[in-house]
């Protein structure tokens, strides 16, 4: 069974709209696919490296089963919430 996160820090929001220079709906859409991507892998439980994101994703059925793009949104949301926990951690 798929665990169900219920939200994500409302400070990445804001810090894809100010780090980032999201549009407020683009960075609405960075939070979903976070939130669809950790249905899928637990990124609370990961290091976020690339190559243990990319592992974490191919064992998924689920996973394989999406869109070429959707694949690429969900890497890419992974990718800039480890970039914002970097940063949060070295302020």
């Amino acid at each position: 069974m798929y665990k169900k996160r219920k939200s994500i820090d409302q400070e990445f929001v804001k810090w894809l709209q100010s780090k980032k220079n999201l549009k407020e709906r683009s960075s609405r859409d960075v939070r979903s696919h976070l939130l669809r991507a950790d249905e899928i892998i637990d990124i609370d439980d990961m290091t976020l490296h690339e190559p243990e994101v990319t592992y974490g994703f191919s064992k998924s059925e689920r996973y394989q089963k999406l869109s070429s793009s959707t694949k690429s949104h969900l890497k890419r949301a992974v990718r800039l919430y480890k970039e914002y926990l970097g940063e949060k951690l070295h302020d």
